[in-house]
């Protein structure tokens, strides 16, 4: 089902991903091979999210330092 959101996200939106990717490394080492399958689906919708393009903004993602000058957003492009 999460591999189905990150599907729809907008490519203004991929800091979200940034976010998920913790959580779906620790499913990718549950014992449940349910989970892991699922975590997989994940890890592969994220990469093919991110190979399409879009904006970053690291200044959303809760914990992430931003290291540019105050008053600027920091943004990747992929």
């Amino acid at each position: 089902m999460l591999a189905s959101l990150i599907r729809l996200l907008p490519p203004t939106s991929l800091h979200v991903i940034l976010t998920l990717v913790p959580e779906t490394v620790l499913g990718m080492k549950e014992p449940s091979e349910k989970a892991r399958t699922a975590a997989f689906e994940v890890i592969i919708s994220m990469g093919e999210k991110m190979t399409q393009g879009g904006v970053v903004k690291i200044n959303l993602v809760e914990g992430m330092e931003d290291e540019t000058k105050e008053g600027t957003s920091s943004k990747f492009l992929w």
